[in-house]
């Protein structure tokens, strides 16, 4: 007899465990397109669209309908669902963060704007079976693609005599599924999957100085503001985080150099805030180094010698920040400090050993 027990209990443990599950039919409302597939995640802890589900499922679509039926325990869940319209396994974001592909949650819920709040979607699951309807509809800010404003680009010198450097631009803001203009900075996707985001990239470098910033500086050439354009890359490491690299080149040939980067990231809200911190090396040819932080023979002089740097790694942190005021308005900030290699902190022009940035402003979406 004592040899049976553990074989009933083996027996008899599943049998308990199935009947305190639910069996839940879902059903997705309001599709205009038969592209893709409908993405069901199941939820029951505080969540951004970063948070892993418990149980995800997926849905065709026949006929502009779709249905599917999982198991799940017993309790309080959240559910989620979003049109896959390109299958690629993941809710496609515009550069703000904002869902470009349709959504809808459980429990009849609606964001306006801001992070989805999973106690204001959250449903009761029973023993047995369940039905559980989800209209999903494009959101009020994906259908919003353009966006105007103004920003304020600090600048704070790492010369010597150098002075912070105040410059307000126009700030645009466009994103679709495969274009995006934010500021200073715009991409095309060349590939856009779920596990791998290739894009040409352009961005403005907000760096240089003019030679009358100070004495230390006075008699060298001009050191202008530029473009650079190229390749950016973006995988997902699992929990969030993301690593991307890019290598850029100078198009308007200032400075008629390269920089490649590494960046470590991590995309996470706080209320309505959208919050994505950043930290990695950056390369620089010795052709960049040179046009910022050498010093030629004809403009050598006792207190400042020839100076010729060459390639070098930098070590750069930044975060940007998006706050969703209402469905209108969106506050941006972007923000950068880069650690300078030795190769441009022993220039006779470079006094602190870091630089940094710092983008402000405001957005209109229509």
């Amino acid at each position: 007899m004592k040899r049976l027990l553990p074989f009933l209990f083996a027996l008899i443990c599943p049998l308990l465990l199935r009947a305190e599950e639910a069996r839940v039919r879902l059903r997705a409302e309001g599709l205009v397109s038969s592209n893709g597939a409908v993405r069901v995640e199941v939820l029951n802890v505080e969540e951004s669209w970063n948070t892993e589900p418990v149980r995800e499922l997926r849905l065709p679509i026949r006929d502009l309908s779709a249905e599917g039926v999982m198991q799940i325990p017993a309790g309080s869940y959240g559910f989620r669902l979003y049109h896959d319209l390109n299958d690629n396994g993941e809710l496609d974001r515009n550069t703000l963060g904002i869902p470009l592909e349709p959504v809808g949650f459980s429990n009849g819920y609606q964001p306006s704007f801001g992070p989805p709040k999973l106690d204001e979607y959250r449903i009761p699951v029973a023993e047995g079976d369940q039905e559980i309807v989800v209209p999903v509809a494009a959101s009020t800010f994906a259908q919003r693609k353009f966006g105007l404003g103004a920003a304020l680009v600090t600048s704070f010198s790492e010369y010597k005599g150098g002075k912070a450097v105040y410059r307000p631009i126009p700030f645009v803001t466009y994103a679709d599924d495969y274009l995006y203009v934010l500021g200073p900075g715009a991409g095309f996707n060349l590939i856009n999957r779920r596990l791998l985001r290739l894009e040409a990239k352009a961005r403005v470098r907000f760096a240089g100085f003019d030679a009358g910033d100070s004495p230390m500086l006075s008699g060298l050439h001009d050191r202008q503001v530029t473009v650079e354009g190229g390749l950016g890359a973006r995988v997902p490491i699992g929990w969030g985080w993301f690593l991307s690299a890019d290598l850029l080149t100078d198009v308007l040939g200032e400075h008629g150099g390269q920089s490649s980067s590494l960046v470590l990231s991590h995309r996470f809200r706080v209320g309505p805030l959208m919050i994505v911190p950043g930290v990695g090396p950056e390369w620089q040819s010795s052709a960049v180094n040179k046009y910022y932080y050498e010093v030629r023979a004809s403009e050598a002089r006792p207190d400042r010698p020839m100076y010729s740097p060459n390639h070098a790694l930098n070590l750069k942190a930044g975060v940007s920040v998006n706050w969703s005021i209402n469905e209108d308005w969106v506050v941006l900030g972007i923000g950068s400090i880069t650690r300078l290699s030795d190769e441009a902190r022993e220039s006779p022009i470079v006094e602190d050993r870091t630089n940094s940035s710092l983008i402000v402003g405001a957005v209109y979406r229509f």
